[in-house]
């Protein structure tokens, strides 16, 4: 790989670094730093809740089934395989989170798979709630893709690499990195001339 793709190469992965502290800090005001009633007013939070069913999934880590006992069928932002933390409003509680992946969830009631192996030992104190944590799958997945295409040598990645067009210039006006690389490397560039599939 020339110096000048490194350096492009390089920049990209250093864009989407910042791009993703970016959508984090929005991520953090927008939902993490709003008052309990706000984040459940607006879906990013389900509290309070009851526990309906504890257990063991496969890899013998702990889940829990819980359903909201306000706000019944109304929308919200919480999806099936999504990031959350289980927590709790109970006083002197020393670690009053437990991360997991919402396994599914149905209407009124979801099924939480803990990043643990056991329940936590509040989940009978009450005052249970579910908050939506940021989602940074997506940018780990490119941040990899990016590196295996700089790193690749001697093979299909490497030979795909070495015929890509000259760089595009980025978009100005700062954001959409991820949908300018998907555009230009995976789609490639809309212009007339270029024959569609």
């Amino acid at each position: 790989m020339s110096e000048h793709q490194h350096a492009h190469f390089q920049n990209l992965l250093d864009l989407l670094r910042q791009e993703k502290e970016a959508d984090y800090r929005a991520f953090l005001q927008l939902v993490r730093e709003n008052p309990l009633s706000e984040r459940v007013a607006q879906g990013y939070t389900w509290y309070p809740l009851n526990v309906l069913n504890t257990g063991f999934s496969l890899g013998e880590k702990a889940f829990v089934v819980v359903e909201r006992t306000t706000r019944l069928n109304e929308p919200h932002q919480l999806r099936a395989g999504q990031s959350v933390s289980l927590f709790t409003q109970a006083q002197h509680i020393d670690e009053p989170e437990k991360q997991g992946v919402i396994n599914y969830v149905e209407r009124n009631r979801m099924k939480i798979i803990l990043n643990a192996r056991d329940v936590p030992d509040w989940l009978n104190a009450g005052h249970l709630g579910v908050d939506m944590l940021f989602d940074d799958r997506s940018y780990r997945e490119m941040e990899r893709a990016l590196e295996r295409v700089m790193k690749a040598r001697g093979d299909r990645l490497a030979e795909l690499r070495s015929v890509l067009p000259h760089p595009h210039p980025l978009p100005r006006g700062g954001g959409g990195l991820a949908l300018w690389i998907l555009q230009t490397y995976l789609m490639g560039s809309p212009s007339p001339s270029r024959e569609r599939w």
